[in-house]
């Protein structure tokens, strides 16, 4: 098993490794939800030994009880998107998806081409997705809206 946290470590393996591997985890660096334990609030957790971690502000330090608190708002905050832009940043995966999927699955060679489709057509539904959401949080406002008028005649 191995962790990255972007692509690029995947891709910088040897082949043998990559051969050897039964399984990848996608895991941000600054992936709050994934860094969360109850163990952060009295041991250092080893993201934080110094080594140089992509999103984790370098002065960030582990301190008992404090660090749980921080990534516990972190945490909170973790699962905040906007509807078509992607980002590899904290969890968020949704910019990670395609290249490990067809690593994984040893999909044939993609062109560029053929990439940009794919990645052009999730952000198109996941955009699609969420005006129909927003619709219907709309027409349940105005039928909630509605029914209160009718009430208070």
């Amino acid at each position: 098993m191995r962790a990255c946290d972007r692509f690029e470590q995947y891709q910088e393996l040897p082949a043998k490794a990559k051969r050897t591997l039964r399984a990848v985890v996608v895991d941000h660096d600054n992936d709050p939800i994934s860094q969360m334990s109850l163990r952060l609030a009295v041991k250092r957790p080893p993201w934080l030994n110094g080594e140089p971690r992509r999103n984790v502000p370098a002065g960030m330090r582990w301190q008992p009880v404090i660090t749980f608190i921080q990534v516990i708002v972190d945490a909170m905050n973790a699962m905040v998107t906007i509807p078509g832009e992607y980002k590899s940043f904290g969890h968020d995966y949704r910019a990670d998806t395609l290249d490990f999927v067809a690593a994984a699955y040893e999909l044939p060679g993609t062109t560029m081409d053929q990439r940009e489709s794919i990645h052009e057509t999730l952000i198109r539904r996941e955009l699609d997705r969420a005006r129909r959401i927003k619709a219907e949080e709309s027409e349940d406002d105005s039928i909630v809206s509605s029914e209160v008028s009718g009430s208070i005649q």
